[in-house]
């Protein structure tokens, strides 16, 4: 196949790469690949981990990049509640082959690849390349997608949906009618990071706020999306939809707009105007936008934790995500090659004394009787 492995383990390094990154990434259809996705995940949510991002270089050009982190005995890539959807790096299907060859030929005895789409093809790359080195997995389906399909303008939508939608526009006149209504759908922010936490404070305003789920009630999660939110406003890709009523902030959506596509990562409205259901009423606003700038899509978020759909001009099928996870079963490793992953310093193999210590190489302990490999349907 060609090519030379690196495994990037320093932020330094990572952030060296980010030109190459993004040209690699720039094939893929969502914004989720991007180097400042991943810099500003490592950096919010790494805490105690070790980076082990899996590059593939071929002439001095990045072809494949797999965004890992090693957690004792464990691979898991770098994915969360807060990823949409995640997928490996490839410039062609021999380039996702060797890169998931390379993951799995390491000493740690786990691998796991949360939100992977069920049409990715780096699924079956992984089955097999687990099923070839004898790795157990088990395969089970984590969450689907609904497609919602549209028509080409907002007034055959209203037509089709008018039964679902009427209660929603119902609230929308009555606000209109009783408050000064301003709507900003997919709207640039002026000042990015004062709007931003202007809408987390709405968030984190009610019943998340009392939780502990609101993006605000985590630092870590708040510096995540403080630095998605810089990254992407610095690229034009950030919009901030906004409901404002009477001079206060009663909704919002926060998304990124790549290629024509509106992908939705965060809502929020003020709990104590839900009578006049401003989230829904801003939603309307922004699918209204949407359907008028003409031929797209929009990805509303959900993923483990709410409604995720499409919205297209066409109609499509549903899409799932995926948790995979392969393990190794007992054995001594050999020790590992130059520039895998680091094992801690002292592995014990199962036939050696208590005081026998060997260098980096690992000893896999026995996997759980159902490993875990979970695939959407």
């Amino acid at each position: 196949m060609g090519g030379r492995i690196e495994w990037i383990i320093t932020g330094e390094r990572l952030a060296a790469v980010a030109d190459d990154w993004n040209r690699l990434a720039a094939q893929q259809e969502t914004p989720f690949g991007r180097h400042a996705w991943f810099e500003a995940w490592w950096h919010a949510f790494g805490g105690d981990a070790q980076l082990r991002v899996c590059a593939l270089w071929r002439s001095g050009e990045l072809v494949g990049a797999f965004p890992l982190l090693a957690r004792r005995h464990r691979l898991e890539a770098m994915v969360n509640e807060h990823t949409p959807v995640f997928s490996p790096l490839a410039r062609d299907g021999a380039a996702r082959a060797q890169l998931v060859e390379a993951v799995l030929a390491t000493s740690l005895s786990e691998v796991e690849v949360d939100a992977l789409e069920g049409c990715d093809p780096a699924v079956e790359h992984l089955i097999e390349g687990a099923k070839a080195r004898g790795r157990p997995s088990l395969i089970e389906a984590v969450h689907v997608s609904p497609v919602v399909e549209i028509e080409s303008d907002f007034a055959a939508f209203r037509r089709r949906h008018r039964e679902k939608w009427r209660e929603i526009e119902r609230r929308r006149r009555k606000l209109e009618r009783e408050h000064t209504a301003d709507f900003a759908p997919i709207a640039r922010p002026a000042a990015v990071l004062e709007e931003l936490d202007a809408a987390l404070a709405v968030e984190g305003s009610g019943w998340k706020g009392e939780l502990g789920s609101a993006i605000s009630s985590s630092p870590q999660t708040l510096l995540f999306y403080r630095r998605v939110a810089e990254a992407f406003d610095a690229t034009g890709e950030l919009r901030l939809s906004t409901l404002v009523v009477d001079g206060r902030l009663a909704a919002f959506d926060l998304a990124l707009l790549y290629r024509n596509r509106y992908f939705l990562l965060k809502t929020g409205y003020d709990e104590s105007l839900r009578t006049l259901g401003p989230g829904l009423s801003l939603r309307l606003a922004v699918v209204e936008t949407l359907l008028r700038a003409g031929p797209g899509r929009a990805r509303v978020p959900g993923g483990r934790h709410g409604l995720q759909a499409h919205v297209r001009q066409r109609r499509a099928p549903p899409r799932g995500l995926s948790r995979l996870s392969s393990q190794a079963g007992p054995r001594c490793s050999l020790p590992l090659p130059a520039g895998s992953p680091a094992a801690p310093a002292q592995h014990l193999c199962p036939d050696q004394g208590a005081n026998t210590a060997r260098g980096p190489a690992a000893v896999v302990s026995a996997p759980s009787p159902w490993p875990r490999l979970r695939r959407s349907r």
